[in-house]
């Protein structure tokens, strides 16, 4: 992810963050914001909100990211060979991995 400095996150303009406004610090650019203004950092507001955020901020923020960036985070994710292999041998189950995303069914 490409290092975002305090002084270029201010300057980012309001259409550059999930929440504008609603982050701490001039503009309220700050903390809290989510800036979107890459897909790197489009995933860890993604990341951020899922941890921190209310179910509110979470709709915003995934509408926003989803909007900007259609590609990220919609469908199930592929699971690898190595997974299949550790869901055959019941070393990982396959409710962990439909909590985690992943499409289990698939062959």
């Amino acid at each position: 992810m490409a290092v975002l400095t305090a002084g270029e996150r201010q300057k980012l303009p309001r259409k550059s963050f999930a929440l504008p406004g609603k982050g701490e610090g001039p503009k309220g650019a700050g903390s809290g914001s989510y800036p979107v203004n890459d897909a790197a950092h489009a995933r860890a507001a993604l990341s951020r909100v899922s941890a921190h955020g209310t179910p509110e901020e979470k709709a915003k923020v995934r509408a926003k990211v989803h909007s900007k960036f259609p590609e990220i985070g919609k469908g199930k994710s592929k699971m690898s060979d190595r997974m299949k292999s550790a869901m055959r041998s019941g070393r990982v189950s396959g409710d962990m991995m439909r909590k985690r995303g992943m499409n289990v069914d698939e062959e």
